[in-house]
């Protein structure tokens, strides 16, 4: 509903033909921030909250280990313990307690290595060693190369890929 700017008539006119068309488009974007929903008939004062409690409450649900860029940068992960000659242990901790016991996805297991004392073993494999707890994952890492059993191996992700390591615990 338009009318001519400055000559508003009886009837339902809101706005002029001057006046921007924000729906004319699917690529027009509407940004709104500052909006607080409230439950019942009484508004309370807007609740600000800092940015480190809102990341912490977002992290109870996801919680995603990740390079990222893909660049030649070593990122490490890990460090644990070689059981047998084929599997590493390693216990992953969240930042912050999950919702409830999540369930764990990565990209690819080449995009991850093992470090020992003799060499690079390639992963071959990635699982939970029983259920994820809230506060941890017990993470193993199967893996092609031989070591001995009782050593320390250090996890990372390989330096030209941009995998990841996620544990969701959404509703």
């Amino acid at each position: 509903f338009q009318n001519t700017k400055d000559t508003w008539a009886a009837g339902e006119d809101y706005g002029t033909s001057s006046v921007q068309n924000l729906l004319d488009n699917t690529s027009n974007n509407v940004y709104i921030t500052g909006v607080q929903l409230e439950v019942g008939s009484v508004a309370t004062d807007f609740a600000h909250e800092d940015i480190g409690t809102t990341l912490q409450k977002c992290q109870r649900y996801l919680h995603r280990l990740s390079k990222g860029d893909g660049t030649g940068a070593r990122m490490g992960i890990s460090v644990g313990m070689f059981y047998s000659t084929t599997y590493l242990f390693s216990d992953w901790r969240y930042p912050n307690t999950m919702r409830a016991a999540p369930t764990m996805s990565y990209s690819a297991v080449g995009d991850f290595v093992i470090l020992d004392v003799d060499a690079n073993e390639t992963v071959t494999a990635i699982a939970t060693d029983g259920a994820a707890q809230i506060d941890y994952a017990p993470l193993v890492f199967t893996h092609s190369g031989t070591v001995t059993d009782g050593d320390a191996g250090f996890v990372r992700f390989d330096v030209e890929h941009t995998g990841y390591i996620q544990f969701s615990a959404e509703l």
